[in-house]
């Protein structure tokens, strides 16, 4: 626990059992279990699950005689007057992953930021100094100009003057980070329609805030009707307004438009409107059984068609318009299953890795086929990331992305699990059920190898290629092998007899780096957040029948940084995944995504040694259901700025004030 009121709670709680006369150790103990388990998970000592329990049972046993010794030490500090049991207590909490405490300087800027806040309601402008502002070329010290309209003017060296006539509010942050707003394209709004109430624009937008993120990309899923035509979409755009006017949407939103069967039926050229009429930033597909009635999944061959009447768009549109595709493409005599789920190992064997890796190499010879510019959304096997890397340095038009509960559990650690059926599965692991599901550890650490591109692409492989692997393997041109094994399917014919032309001609957009001005941005790879809420009641009943989804907008900053930092992850090499390449990726990167000269004035401020606050009172979602809550993440948000104005503080919260003036 983090904040005040929720460390005021604890020693409530602590004084009310000592009353009862109940070991004070509850609390504690319960912090320390979610602690430990991820504090296994970064330590990277995996000598087997015995070993990890018993380093766990003794650090438990451990933590409950320090409560024990800091409970007398509260007793003795009270009868003396000394005042000392909170900070005794608050010491005795911390851990390696962050600092609960808040230094002197980072409480003063605090102070700034609030009247930063008041002011910034009126529209004006300010200055923002911090010795860690991350930009393109580097975290450096500097001044962040920011004009009346919300946009970056100037980025100054640190003690360098400002050359302004009339005096501005300048605020100087000292070792806080700034850093360009986060973006993430990969949000699941489930407004309008029916599952409203599982997650609308103004809870979705408070979360992302409180994260540090200031633009969402909306998919075209989970609402009602899915986002697959003209129609879909001005329902959609009616909901966001209607959000809007009453002042609480406090980030961007761009919207996604959606590719189904029914989209390439012979005569129809619904992806032409959604993109040139509808203005949608992307098109996303799946490959497998999406769980929306009516957001169908492709076959191959229903691809082929979709590529390629989208390649030449691509080619045309003065920016990128990426394919997404969800990536799971089970055999034909092998659909998944939710049958037998006895434990979270189970639920990830009905959904193999190989099934990722069967729709990456589908779809990127079709890519490769028809120069069609696709992205992989949420991989979560680092077989499938290898497929993508080994594409790019082929020259193949592909981006990637994958989450934070990929990057930040595993099967072997973090994510409950029991034997038994039915009632005795582990209700939390319902909380870890998405698609497709986190995998072993092993996995999780080639996953970061290749997302930070620290081995040789052949190295990777290799260690991929020791463990067997129900279908396929890695050979040096993995396309290649992949067109040969799609021949059959893809002959040109779409499989219903209508020609499809070839649409290589003109070069499409690849994953390799994009560039504003003089420096290049890295789009290769992306760190979304797969946000897929719901109501608790959907996460009850086993994992079989538990909804296939994470809550994750709020957490994606402060997971992603926590899980990096064991493999040498810095600022610069975080900001580009969670902000500088898909703001680029996806067309947004003249105003979107780095700190520089006319860019908007979307700005995180954040303590990266500070723990982020967890706790379910802090968090902003429709439903607090996250394997986030509770866990002790290193990253903690003091202030997001969208268009120059603060919209979340802090302490206080999301500040629905300055977005409904940013509105107006």
């Amino acid at each position: 626990k983090v904040g005040r009121e929720e460390r005021q709670l604890m020693e409530r709680r602590k004084a009310e059992e000592r009353e009862r006369g109940v070991p004070g150790v509850a609390v504690l103990a319960l912090f320390a279990a979610h602690a430990l388990v991820l504090l296994a998970t970064l330590s990277g000592e995996h000598d087997g699950a015995t070993d990890a329990i018993q380093r766990n049972s003794s650090q438990l046993q451990h933590l409950v005689a320090e409560d024990a010794l800091m409970r007398n030490a509260g007793a003795v500090a009270r009868e003396s007057g000394s005042g000392k049991s909170r900070k005794d207590g608050e010491r005795a909490l911390e851990q390696e992953i962050c600092s609960l405490g808040r230094s002197e300087k980072n409480a003063r800027a605090l102070q700034y930021l609030e009247e930063l806040a008041r002011v910034t309601q009126m529209q004006t402008a300010f200055v923002l100094r911090s010795r860690r502002v991350v930009t393109a070329g580097g975290v450096r010290d500097a001044k962040v100009v920011v004009d009346a309209d919300g946009r970056i003017v100037n980025v100054l060296d640190g003690d360098a003057p400002l050359p302004l006539r009339n005096a501005i509010p300048s605020v100087d942050l000292g070792d806080l980070v700034v850093m360009a707003g986060l973006v993430d394209v990969h949000v699941h709004v489930n407004a309008p329609g029916h599952r409203a109430h599982w997650e609308g624009f103004a809870s979705a937008t408070r979360a992302a805030v409180a994260g540090g993120t200031t633009t969402i990309l909306d998919m075209p899923l989970n609402n009602v009707p899915s986002t697959t035509d003209l129609a879909a979409l001005k329902l959609k755009l009616a909901e966001i307004s209607r959000v809007e006017r009453r002042g609480e949407l406090l980030c961007d939103v761009g919207l996604i438009g959606g590719i189904v069967p029914d989209s390439v039926a012979p005569g129809r050229d619904v992806i032409g409107e959604l993109v040139l009429r509808g203005g949608v930033l992307a098109l996303k597909s799946f490959m497998i059984d999406s769980g929306s009635p009516d957001f169908e999944p492709l076959s191959v061959p229903q691809l082929a068609l979709a590529m390629a009447q989208l390649a030449p768009l691509q080619r045309d549109l003065l920016r990128d318009l990426p394919y997404m595709l969800h990536a799971e493409l089970p055999p034909l005599d092998q659909p998944a299953s939710l049958d037998s789920i006895y434990s979270y190992a189970d639920f990830e064997a009905t959904r193999p890795e190989h099934f990722e890796v069967r729709a990456t190499l589908a779809a990127l010879a079709l890519s490769q086929r028809f120069n069609c510019s696709v992205h992989v959304c949420h991989i979560s096997s680092a077989r499938a990331a290898d497929v993508v890397r080994t594409a790019q340095r082929l020259g193949v038009a592909v981006s990637a992305e994958s989450c934070p509960h990929y990057l930040l559990y595993s099967l072997d650690h973090a994510v409950p699990d029991s034997a038994g059926a039915g009632a005795n599965i582990d209700p939390d692991a319902a909380r870890f059920k998405c698609a497709p599901p986190i995998r072993s550890e092993r996995n999780r650490q080639l996953l970061w190898q290749i997302l930070l591109d620290k081995d040789d692409v052949n190295s990777v492989a290799r260690q991929l290629n020791s463990s067997s692997m129900p279908s396929g393997t890695f050979g040096d041109n993995v396309l290649e092998e992949s067109a040969r094994a799609d021949a059959a399917v893809v002959d040109g014919t779409g499989g219903d007899g209508a020609a499809i032309g070839d649409a290589r001609e003109g070069g499409g957009k690849n994953g390799g780096g994009h560039a504003h001005g003089e420096e290049s941005v890295d789009v290769a790879w992306i760190v979304s957040s797969d946000h897929s809420p719901s109501p608790r009641e959907l996460k009850a009943g086993g994992l079989g029948a538990a909804w296939g989804g994470i809550s994750g907008l709020q957490y994606r900053l402060a997971a992603t940084w926590t899980a990096g930092r064991e493999f040498g992850f810095d600022l610069e090499r975080l900001a580009t995944l969670v902000a500088a390449a898909p703001a680029e990726r996806f067309g947004l990167g003249a105003r979107k995504g780095t700190i520089a000269a006319g860019r908007d004035a979307d700005l995180v401020v954040w303590a990266p040694e500070e723990c982020c606050n967890t706790s379910a009172a802090a968090s902003n979602a429709a439903h607090d259901v996250s394997p986030m809550r509770d866990q002790p993440l290193a990253g903690r948000v003091y202030a997001t700025f969208v268009a120059g104005r603060v919209v979340f503080l802090d302490e206080r919260g999301p500040l629905v004030a300055n977005a409904a003036a940013n509105a107006a």
